[in-house]
């Protein structure tokens, strides 16, 4: 979304704008107590809900790759 709202920026300002909003609406809810691990938990990662492998019923945990996507994003909208 944040890509996206970038790429419009120049040519749809208002299209940019309405993909920047849902970007922070998805990190707020990503960032909430129902997707970010409790730090007491100790669990292996910050992003819960994650799917490593569905067939394999390993789903439902968080995942490295979730979490390095989920920081950068924030990133990206912070930095803005």
């Amino acid at each position: 979304m944040l890509q996206l709202s970038a790429a419009l920026t120049a040519s749809d300002a208002t299209l940019a704008a309405k993909y920047r909003t849902a970007a922070g609406i998805i990190l707020a809810s990503l960032a909430s107590p129902s997707y970010l691990v409790d730090p007491s938990t100790l669990a292996n990662g910050m992003v819960l809900h994650g799917a490593l492998n569905v067939p394999a019923n390993l789903h439902d945990n968080p995942c490295i790759f979730g979490d390095y996507f989920f920081i950068e994003a924030a990133s990206e909208y912070l930095a803005k």
